[in-house]
């Protein structure tokens, strides 16, 4: 029986899913497109991987979920990204931010830092030499714009609750 790998291996053969889809582009063919690349990945000894039931299962529910969501998941790249095109971005670097902002926006079981750094891994691996600086500087922007919203939203919830004249008295008295 195969051992579980980490999860940053685990989230290597995600991205190159992700790569691979992109050249289908058919939800319907999601999972066969992992379960041939499940049978059929390879180590660098050229040797069948063997992934745990646990690796699968984990494997196929954030493929499928990213799959769920890559409309907005490119909206929101293409929002970002200085008004590029998504068609216009390198497809491993696509992919790499397809991932990165899926666990950033929708995975809270994935910190954002450990989902910015390993965009960066993955960038340093497989994209150009310039991969990693663009991808760090668009999830940084990412960051950004989420915490803003965040404290946005905070700042409603407070100003629901306490009357406008005593904000301002609070404020004063910082």
């Amino acid at each position: 029986m195969a051992k579980n790998m980490s999860r940053s291996s685990v989230r290597e053969h995600i991205f190159k899913i992700v790569f691979g889809y992109d050249f289908h582009k058919v939800p319907e063919d999601c999972d066969l497109i992992i379960c041939n690349y499940l049978d059929t990945a390879k180590n660098v000894n050229d040797e069948i991987i063997e992934f745990s039931e646990d690796d699968k299962n984990y494997i196929v529910v954030k493929v499928n979920n990213i799959v769920s969501k890559i409309d907005d998941i490119d909206e929101k790249i293409e929002a970002l990204s200085n008004k590029w095109k998504i068609e216009r971005i390198a497809k491993a670097e696509l992919a790499i931010l397809r991932l990165a902002v899926y666990e950033i926006l929708y995975d809270a079981d994935i910190p954002d830092g450990v989902a910015v750094n390993e965009a960066l891994e993955l960038a340093h691996k497989y994209g150009d030499e310039s991969a990693h600086l663009s991808t760090e500087f668009f999830l940084m922007s990412l960051r950004k714009k989420q915490r803003t919203i965040e404290a946005f939203s905070e700042w409603k919830i407070i100003k629901k609750y306490i009357p406008c004249w005593s904000l301002i008295h609070l404020l004063n008295d910082l």
